[in-house]
């Protein structure tokens, strides 16, 4: 039972459970990753989620979703809606897992930022 339980969790944690937020880029100043997205994943998500981090230091990131490039972020762009963005339709929250935890404003700037990168 434990290990279904915590199984359940790490599904909900890691991409599963959560709905897209519906965001959209804004025409007016879009957060882009030099404005916005690399001090957002360096503050909330590269603690785990790093290239840099091996093993038990990923604290259960799975291997390869890594956000300390743009280039990893634009890998993952859906998942990362999907468990931490804010939007229209949804305020997902399943990341992070630890402290310090994004303010729902910085969610939804996440899920603008997310869309801005979707349309390129």
């Amino acid at each position: 039972m434990k290990k279904a339980l915590f199984l359940a969790f790490l599904l909900s944690a890691c991409g599963g459970g959560d709905s897209g937020t519906g965001s959209e880029c804004p025409t007016a100043s879009p957060p882009t990753y030099d404005t916005f997205g690399k001090t957002f994943f360096d503050m909330y998500c590269t603690s785990c989620h790093s290239s840099a981090r091996t093993g038990a230091m990923r604290g259960g990131a799975p291997v390869g979703r890594d956000y300390d490039t743009l280039a990893g972020v634009r890998k993952d762009l859906s998942s990362i809606d999907h468990v931490a963005a804010a939007g229209p339709d949804n305020t997902n929250t399943s990341m992070p897992t630890s402290l310090p935890r994004p303010t729902d404003a910085e969610r939804t700037t996440l899920g603008q930022f997310l869309a801005c990168e979707q349309a390129k």
